[in-house]
């Protein structure tokens, strides 16, 4: 593969990965819902610590070990190609084509959805508000996953010029969006959102259902229980390292640094002071009640749409032009984040294709763009079957537990970091990451054993609160999230019997590095 892309193309590329628009609005609605007393920016801050140590350990390793594939490629040479095998397929292909079902829900609810209903009103056609409720429908929820899979699959296989061009014009056309609703709302102040009726009676009807803004636990405990929540659009700042082989200057530790590290802290800290603005400004208790109504009772919502578009009162100026800005943000930001994940899978598997650990055939690469076009196929297959459940149940509400499908892969990653200076010292001496230590230990120890801890943390919450299911128990989320590794583990291992079948070897008896590419 050909190194296409500039550093400050996988610096967006990270950027949009974690972006706010889309990654943080069902966190931002949950932690509402279910934490009130919570500091939802503290929660940002404290997770956000931890995943820069996470971005540090990934620095180090892409600019060591600068191929695509990713986790993959890193673990299977420090640890073993079945490990990588298990872990790496998880997060990042099963994982990926969960997201792409999440996606499919976030089409319908966050971007295409509301649009519609904005136009509708303002143009007073029933027509658009009909397509904008089949639109958040179980069939149009399908609908959406099927458009979002096979756009992300185009955005492919035109190749990454096309991929970069497109990123920045998203960033550019949800930049001028956002400008602009900034400015008419420090202009206007509370006036640019309309009289609230909708929350005023949303926090009636919630009351009366049992939602308090004062209950649930105390502010302390509720902010440690939001750490998941901001966790959930924080752990992804070396999403770029999937396709590391096709990003210039990718061996530079200085250019990973600015990549993977420089994307997290970046995230973090916008996302924390964009959203204490938008606690200090609007009326927490009532926007609180709405969110826990959807969660609780949709069917009582007074406006048919998530929470954040019901400020819009019908008419052109000022909500209109607010609410219109808010529409164009998480549609731009949002059609050039879903791609993200097809270009991740496509690259994992042409690289654990090349290594044998998956059938040569879905590696092969086809085109003048030099894409592993079997792999984007086959990625948007699979991507299908999780979008049949989150269009037509409720496994919408799993959505925050893809966190712990993603984080435990990424954990086994650090954990692998951390141990290599001792595990392995020769290696250890030709990384990037040899000359960096602290206190005597080396700094890969300590980040990489600093997000392990972060990551049993996590798994801790997600075991013990019901909260972080969105209204399942939390039982039928960790079921979940084993039943996806054991989907994994059974591909592995009928990959490698049938292997052993055709050649008689082991994949460790096969296996050789990577060439650089």
């Amino acid at each position: 593969m050909v190194r296409e892309w500039a550093v400050s193309d996988a610096f967006l590329y990270n950027l949009m990965t974690m972006n706010l628009a889309v990654m943080f609005t069902v966190p931002f609605l949950a932690a509402l819902a279910f934490f009130p007393r919570g500091n939802l920016p503290t929660a940002i801050l404290i997770a956000g610590l931890f995943c820069c140590a996470e971005a540090a350990v990934y620095a180090f390793l892409a600019s060591s070990m600068p191929r695509s594939g990713g986790d993959y490629v890193f673990q299977s040479r420090l640890i073993s190609p079945a490990v990588g095998t298990v872990f790496a397929f998880t997060a990042v292909v099963l994982g990926g084509a969960l997201w792409m079902a999440i996606a499919g829900w976030f089409a319908a609810w966050v971007a295409v959805g509301p649009l519609l209903w904005v136009l509708g009103r303002l143009l007073g056609s029933p027509g658009l508000l009909e397509v904008s409720a089949f639109v958040q429908s179980g069939s149009g929820v399908m609908l959406m996953c099927v458009v979002v899979v096979v756009w992300s699959a185009l955005v492919t296989v035109w190749g990454l010029r096309v991929y970069a061009w497109l990123q920045r014009l998203g960033w550019i056309v949800g930049g001028v969006a956002l400008a602009t609703l900034v400015i008419v709302v420090a202009v206007l102040g509370v006036d640019a959102t309309g009289g609230g009726a909708p929350y005023r009676s949303a926090a009636e009807v919630a009351e009366t259902l049992g939602f308090r803004a004062d209950g649930g636990p105390g502010a302390v405990t509720a902010t440690l229980g939001l750490v998941p929540v901001a966790a959930f659009s924080l752990i992804y700042p070396a999403w770029s390292v999937q396709q590391a082989g096709e990003i210039r200057r990718a061996d530079s530790l200085r250019a990973q640094t600015v990549v993977i590290v420089g994307a997290e802290a970046a995230t973090a800290v916008f996302a924390a002071v964009a959203l204490a603005v938008l606690l200090g400004a609007v009326d927490g208790e009532r926007l609180a009640a709405a969110a826990w109504l959807f969660f609780a009772a949709p069917e009582a919502m007074p406006e048919p749409v998530l929470p954040f578009f019901w400020f819009f009162d019908g008419g052109l100026w000022p909500s209109g032009v607010v609410v219109l800005c808010l529409c164009v943000l998480f549609n731009a930001w949002f059609w050039m984040w879903v791609p993200d994940i097809t270009l991740a899978a496509s690259r994992v598997l042409a690289t654990m294709s090349s290594d044998r650990s998956l059938p040569r055939w879905l590696g092969r690469v086809r085109g003048p763009r030099r894409t592993p076009l079997p792999a984007v196929v086959f990625f948007s297959a699979v991507c299908l079957v999780p979008g049949v459940f989150f269009a037509f149940t409720d496994a919408w509400r799993l959505t925050l537990s893809v966190t712990l499908v993603n984080v435990l892969a990424f954990a086994v990653t650090c954990g692998a970091a951390a141990a290599l200076p001792f595990a392995d010292r020769e290696l250890y001496r030709q990384s990037t990451a040899a000359r960096f230590e602290f206190l005597r230990v080396p700094l890969l120890t300590w980040c990489g054993g600093a997000f392990v801890l972060f990551t049993a943390f996590l798994v801790w919450r997600f075991a013990v609160d019901d909260a972080l299911a969105l209204g399942l128990s939390h039982w039928v989320l960790l079921a979940f999230v084993v039943g996806v590794y054991v989907v994994s583990l059974l591909v592995s291992q009928l990959v490698r019997r049938s292997r052993r079948g055709r050649e008689g070897l082991e994949l460790e008896v096969v296996y050789r590095p990577l060439a650089d590419e």
